[in-house]
């Protein structure tokens, strides 16, 4: 017996609902694994490369002391990463294409967030902003990603 979606009294089938959305989104994983399959000959730097250089970045731009130079320059160099990783190589690798797309993703928020706090606070100290500002940031830093960009509130 077919899944109509509609039970006898006109109601929808909870079950056939779900087991529809459920092939659907099976679909749709596969359509995407496949695409990754076809790029698979694509590359540019191999995942530990850019995974090493990730690290050293932040490593340089995100330590305890800070200077607005340098996260600017962290923040371009994100970007850019994050375009060649979206645009190319080894896409075969789904689980370190999308570990390594969320790891730049999460250096992204945390370089916007240390450029929109303006002051030094802890053990995080701006060497272009020495002093505190309680006044504008004794509050919580949210970075919040919304339209492929990254957006900063204090709360």
């Amino acid at each position: 017996m077919g899944c109509s979606g509609k039970l006898s009294n006109g109601q929808p089938n909870g079950y056939c609902c779900r087991r529809q959305i459920g092939e659907q989104q099976l679909e749709t994983a596969n359509q995407e694994l496949q695409h990754w399959e076809k790029r698979a000959n694509t590359s540019i730097k191999g995942y530990f490369q850019i995974k090493q250089e990730l690290s050293e970045l932040m490593y340089g731009a995100m330590g305890i002391y800070r200077k607005e130079r340098q996260l600017l320059e962290a923040k371009k160099r994100l970007e850019e990463m994050n375009n060649d990783t979206a645009q190319s190589w080894y896409h075969h690798h789904f689980y370190e294409y999308k570990t390594l797309s969320a790891n730049i993703l999460l250096a992204r928020g945390m370089v916007e967030s240390a450029l929109a706090r303006k002051e030094s606070r802890g053990a995080h100290q701006r060497i272009d902003y020495s002093e505190k500002n309680d006044t504008q940031f004794k509050k919580s830093t949210n970075a919040v990603f919304l339209n492929n960009s990254i957006c900063i509130e204090f709360n």
